[in-house]
């Protein structure tokens, strides 16, 4: 999987010691802050729901409602495994590569998605880990998961459930074309949380079959606090017996600002540290020969590193709708550029002052949009639209 997508790793976790206890205050100095140097506005606020989440099982697609931040799980007619620990990336890796290879000799059957849902927990974030992702992405170093972060706890089990002999198509090559990710309060460390796993909506894609995968946790009390929906492209002819849908409506192209606001050197270093932190070693960030064997000159960066510098560059949301559509991978070294837009289809030519921001209401909740491009070829890296809660 490309850009964003499967990202696998040997076995091994971030090295050093873990401190559960310590405080955002102790945490400060672990790492050069090389991204969070920079200054951004920031948007103090609250949640942008009025009730808790609930769990609606009659429902199929997976998703956030977009009206009131509830969260639904897995069909009812979907089996739960629970699996206990997430599954380690390398262990997840070893297993796709041994039936890629058996993949040579006998196809994967004819199936549908499996109506199974993957569960997980307890998880809990080691403040070591957590400030090292914060000062790579440009996070506040503090005591809050940023929403980025949950991901790369729960990610594995998303990879797991896909590297299942009954998934239709082979985790590699897969190509991360979009995620969202929604979380209806801030994450704090300590707080230990469960997740569950599952695919659903096969779709007609121009190029093959666009699958979601999603995921969603609670806490150890069962409030839904944050839930990631990524949507992979498999590239080629769909399984027989794969029931898809209709191909989404496709999204209007993306015009890049006339300037930016900021410009970011991402380095092979930047990345390396990054694989470390998210424990997503995949070759195609780590070594050159990988990133050739799946098409690409160099070592590209990770999607998720990218779109996570643009969210913290608008601000830290404590609640938030995060919406990231990928674009060109970004090829190492490289230049970036990020810019704030007043609409991310048409981008603003007037003079960039702070934050760009689009509010629908009167106290009513704010919309952030940005884009990251290559300054030197004119493609776009990554498009991002937060929304957070008004003041």
């Amino acid at each position: 999987m490309t850009n964003g997508t499967y990202h696998p790793e040997p076995s091994g976790d971030l090295p050093g010691a873990t401190n559960k206890g310590m405080s955002a205050g102790d945490r400060s100095g672990s790492l050069p802050r090389s991204a969070s140097e920079q200054t951004s506005p920031r948007h103090a606020s609250a949640s942008p729901y009025t009730r808790e989440g609930t769990l609606d099982s009659d429902r199929n697609s997976g998703e956030t409602s977009d009206d009131d931040g509830a969260f639904f799980g897995p069909p009812s007619s979907f089996r739960v495994e629970e699996v206990g620990d997430v599954p380690p990336l390398g262990a997840t890796y070893r297993t796709v590569l041994g039936r890629s290879a058996q993949a040579v000799l006998a196809s994967r059957p004819a199936a549908g998605l499996p109506e199974v849902a993957l569960a997980a927990g307890p998880v809990r974030a080691d403040a070591e880990h957590l400030t090292a992702y914060q000062h790579l992405v440009g996070a506040p170093v503090d005591d809050t998961l940023p929403p980025g972060f949950v991901h790369v706890l729960a990610f594995p089990l998303a990879v797991a459930l896909m590297a299942r002999a009954d998934f239709p198509f082979s985790p590699l090559g897969m190509i991360h074309v979009s995620n969202r990710i929604t979380q209806t309060r801030p994450v704090r460390l300590g707080e230990e949380l469960t997740v569950t796993a599952w695919a659903h909506d096969a779709r007609e894609h121009k190029r093959g079959t666009t699958v979601d995968l999603s995921v969603l946790a609670r806490t150890s009390k069962g409030e839904p606090v944050w839930s990631g929906r990524a949507t992979y492209l498999a590239k080629g002819s769909a399984p027989t017996g794969l029931d898809r849908g209709p191909a989404a409506e496709e999204r209007p192209r993306v015009e890049i600002p006339h300037r930016p606001q900021a410009l970011w050197a991402v380095s092979e270093s930047d990345i390396h540290t990054y694989a470390q932190v998210s424990r997503d070693r995949n070759p195609i960030h780590t070594s050159r020969l990988g990133a050739r064997a799946f098409g690409f000159p160099r070592r590209i960066a990770h999607g998720m590193y990218t779109a996570a510098r643009a969210l913290h560059a608008a601000g830290r949301p404590g609640s938030t709708t995060w919406d990231v559509e990928f674009g060109s991978p970004v090829i190492l070294p490289a230049k970036v550029a990020y810019a704030q837009v007043n609409d991310v289809m048409q981008a603003s030519g007037a003079p960039y002052a702070g934050a760009v921001e689009h509010r629908e209401a009167d106290n009513g909740p704010i919309t952030t949009r940005s884009v990251v491009w290559d300054p030197k070829r004119g493609k776009v890296h990554a498009t991002t639209v937060v929304t957070t809660a008004g003041s």
